[in-house]
């Protein structure tokens, strides 16, 4: 249950099957479908002088020192008196895609390789499993390998033992997720649309107008959150046929989970600016153990009355250490 170990053995060899080896493949991509709608630059910058104008006029100095600031750029034809029967030259607008910047194609691709197998006595079952995502939002990606080894195996007709391993490897990394504009998502929503993404020579533009301090690009490039976990999980069965009517079965469970998250907010953006990059690190080992045994007596008395009677115990152990270290003044990502 909620509490406990979960084994999967659904997947196990069969006996009398001749060794069998298979291997699947599964790729996929995902895409942003459905996007916020948000203004464009000319919508921008129409609402914007309607603000104003609504509460200032057109010939007070905070109307045409704003209306002076799209002029001046060529985008606008006419004088601040004129407003609102002006021109707007949309073509000359800088009107970037913000949202796309932060987004791409993302791809999933998951490869599986299988042998299983038996005989009257002995049944298996190993797979080796990878699945490699390059999620929908840059720098954001996840790899995860694992192994699966299920054996049953009858000593006799008194006794029979059956064993799951998985073993697993991951590894992610992921975007801020804190509010505010110290999520780029959400920056990249909020961002005055006719900031430039980058700049004339292809560097990121990081000199923004608007609320937005800092290119969404930058937070995603410059600060790091990765995440790493290694999971082993065992389970061993074993069964008693004590006689035609009595069964025991004994279960050991054990599951242990280490995993380690990273971060480091960069000190060339707000994030880690006031403290000279911030590094930080969680550690969390996860040991959860499990025994359990039981003891049913099962027989049928001439043909019509039937006695079933269980009885049994589980005993649980679980054992979970969390150790976190932070730290500043980190001036490089180099020092992670």
């Amino acid at each position: 249950g909620a509490n406990g170990v979960i084994i999967i053995t659904t997947k196990r060899g069969r006996a009398g099957q001749k060794t069998r080896v298979s291997f699947s493949s599964k790729i996929g991509v995902e895409d942003l479908i459905n996007r916020v709608p948000i203004l464009d630059s000319r919508q921008y910058i129409e609402l914007s002088l309607d603000g104003f104008y609504n509460r200032y006029g057109n010939t007070a100095s905070q109307f045409v020192n704003f209306f002076n600031r799209f002029q001046n750029e060529g985008w606008i034809t006419g004088a601040p008196g004129d407003y609102p029967n002006v021109v707007y030259n949309t073509e000359l607008i800088p009107n970037d895609d913000w949202i796309g910047s932060v987004f791409r194609r993302g791809v999933a691709q998951e490869y599986q390789l299988a042998m299983s197998g038996g005989n009257n006595n002995t049944k298996f079952y190993i797979s080796l499993n990878n699945n490699n995502t390059q999620a929908s939002t840059i720098t954001n990606h996840f790899n995860r390998t694992s192994m699966r080894i299920n054996v049953d195996h009858t000593v006799s007709r008194l006794f029979s033992i059956s064993s799951s391993t998985m073993l697993s490897h991951m590894r992610m990394r992921q975007p801020e997720s804190g509010g505010l504009i110290a999520n780029p998502i959400r920056s990249a929503l909020m961002m005055v649309p006719y900031n430039r993404i980058y700049n004339p020579d292809g560097t990121v533009n990081n000199d923004l107008e608007g609320g937005m301090h800092t290119n969404p690009i930058t937070l995603l490039e410059q600060n790091i959150f990765t995440a790493t976990t290694n999971k082993i999980t065992q389970g061993v069965d074993l069964n008693f046929n004590i006689t035609n009517e009595l069964r025991a079965k004994i279960s050991g469970h054990v599951d242990y989970n280490d995993n380690l998250e990273r971060s480091f907010l960069d000190p060339r953006n707000f994030l880690g600016q006031a403290q000279g990059g911030i590094i930080g690190a969680i550690t969390r080992d996860i040991t959860n153990l499990q025994n359990t045994g039981t003891l049913n007596y099962n027989k049928l008395f001439r043909g019509k009355h039937r006695l079933n009677l269980l009885t049994g115990y589980e005993y649980r152990n679980y054992i979970y250490y969390r150790r976190i270290t932070e730290g500043s003044g980190i001036p490089s990502p180099d020092f992670t």
